[in-house]
């Protein structure tokens, strides 16, 4: 498995990098999910909320938690979504 590094665009000079991961951190990676994988790298998902979602059962979808969903979408009231709604899942 490879490792990819890489650097923000605004930063000069930057390059990618590849190493091959020795068989633990291969095995670090492999635990990570894809919305962990998100965070770290600051890329999300968008989910369009149709009728008879809850953030429960969105919550479920991508394993995350309701807590994340709200936080990271700014809800007020938790209990209140719209279809057609988009939320960020990281």
């Amino acid at each position: 498995m490879l490792r990819i590094s890489w650097c923000k665009p605004q930063y000069s000079g930057c390059r990618i990098k590849k190493e091959t991961l020795n068989s633990e951190e291969e095995m670090k990676m492999k635990e990570l999910n894809m919305n962990e994988m998100n965070q770290v790298i600051g890329g999300y998902d968008t989910y369009v909320v149709v009728k008879g979602d809850t953030l429960y059962k969105i919550s479920r979808r991508y394993g995350v938690t309701v807590d994340d969903l709200v936080r990271w979408n700014g809800i007020k009231n938790r209990n209140l979504i719209y279809p057609g709604q988009e939320l960020k899942i990281y």
